[in-house]
């Protein structure tokens, strides 16, 4: 390999890891606002178990705490109710006593 090419394979493999290392704000959200949901959208700023997340409804806004989270699966916990997200499809299933409902709810995300 010439020093030009070990130079940009340095630089390349840098960028990878300082990539991962540097990421200090996170913001996901999920507009569910065309799906039966009983919300509108789901906002997670630096998602964690045990953070706050916020789900606003049509007329207000409420707290949920995040309870179990990994690569593909969020779970969110109400008094009355559980949330679980898939997070690389944008599926939320809403559970309350018997009932569940399934909407398809669009992701974006947000890193620095």
């Amino acid at each position: 390999m010439s020093a030009t090419g070990a130079w940009a394979a340095l630089a390349a493999l840098t960028a990878l890891n300082l990539q991962g290392c540097m990421s200090r704000f996170a913001h996901e959200s999920y507009d569910c606002s065309s799906q039966p949901l009983p919300f509108i959208s789901i906002d997670l700023r630096n998602p964690a178990k045990g953070s706050t997340a916020e789900i606003t409804a049509q007329t207000a806004s409420y707290p949920v705490t995040i309870t179990q989270i990994d690569a593909v699966t969020l779970t969110m916990t109400t008094p009355t109710a559980a949330i679980t997200i898939n997070r690389e499809t944008g599926q939320i299933v809403w559970k309350q006593g018997d009932t569940a409902v399934v909407g398809q709810c669009e992701k974006s995300e947000f890193k620095m």
